[in-house]
């Protein structure tokens, strides 16, 4: 593959990772209606933690039942769905679940007890599956309601990787052992009209490369390992220049891949013209112009470019 091709590449690549897409639309998560799944079916909800003791059964089509079977009676316990699950129609290990770009999830649920009790939604969230409370415990009422909690307490991390779902009863001893159902549980909110899947700024994933590697062809691309190398990169920086790296080795690899750029875009149909003009206006006009190029390969500097000191 040519120089030519390569730098051609890469640019389509980089528009490509750049450009937008739909961000995550509202949607319902969870319904235990049996749809696409044997019946009864559970889901993978499961009790997470807590000192209560309770059984789930999808008896009733479209409703979770939870039974309290706690020795204390009333005592408090959290549940969840799978960690690898993001929702009833992904059977297999899905990783986390991404609602970026949203502001709420969505609760159908209640008990069969005489007054409220108060309860804690909340997610565990990001790679390292972080706890997260879902805004302040809501008061659960007697039947089934529809409940909404924020979303905004979650980091950009945890947003687009939600490990798992749920809520956590408090204790409620003085109603003793109840039976809990949920209905559905959905993501809800106004989405974003676009999302950025790759930006390459200052301060994002990996120095700005954003996972960005060399696929194949490498040869003529500084890297290690498949992965552009950071001491002659492109990025678009937050300030408007930067110095390029400092040792002789670094700069004279960066000065290459500056001044091949340059020539590439800005100075080839110059130099085109000032061939012909040469030829008819002579040496002098020339030898002008080749001095105004050295110049202006020290000056210009590229929207998007890493600028390395010459």
């Amino acid at each position: 593959m040519s120089r030519r091709s390569l730098i051609l590449s890469f640019v389509v690549a980089s528009l490509s990772l750049m450009a937008t897409a739909r961000a995550q639309s509202p949607s319902v998560l969870y319904t235990w209606d049996n749809t696409g799944n044997p019946s009864p079916n559970i889901e993978q909800w499961f009790k997470n933690f807590g000192g209560g003791t309770a059984t789930l059964n999808n008896a009733t089509p479209g409703i979770l039942s939870i039974v309290e079977t706690s020795a204390t009676a009333g005592t408090g316990l959290a549940f969840t769905d799978d960690f690898n699950r993001i929702r009833e129609s992904s059977t297999g290990a899905s990783g986390g679940l991404d609602l970026t770009g949203l502001q709420f999830l969505q609760f159908d649920i209640g008990h069969n007890g005489t007054d409220p009790i108060a309860v804690q939604f909340f997610t565990q969230a990001s790679t390292g599956a972080n706890f997260v409370a879902l805004g302040p415990d809501v008061l659960v009422t007697p039947g089934i309601n529809t409940y909404q909690v924020p979303l905004a307490g979650l980091t950009a991390d945890q947003q687009v990787y939600m490990r798992t779902v749920g809520f956590n009863i408090r204790d409620h001893t003085t109603q003793g052992n109840l039976t809990w159902q949920v209905a559905e549980v959905r993501s809800a909110g106004v989405p974003l009209a676009q999302r950025n899947l790759a930006t390459f700024d200052n301060g994002t994933a990996e120095g700005g490369l954003q996972g960005m590697l060399v696929n194949f062809d490498g040869s003529s691309v500084l890297e290690t390992a498949g992965r552009i190398r950071p001491a002659c990169r492109t990025t678009r920086p937050a300030a408007a220049r930067f110095s390029g790296p400092t040792s002789p080795v670094g700069r004279r690899r960066c000065q290459r891949w500056q001044r091949h750029s340059l020539e590439r875009q800005h100075v080839q149909q110059p130099r085109h013209r000032s061939v012909q003009l040469h030829q008819h206006a002579g040496a002098h006009f020339g030898h002008r112009y080749r001095r105004r190029r050295r110049r202006a390969q020290r000056a210009i500097i590229l929207p998007g470019q890493r600028v390395c000191r010459i």
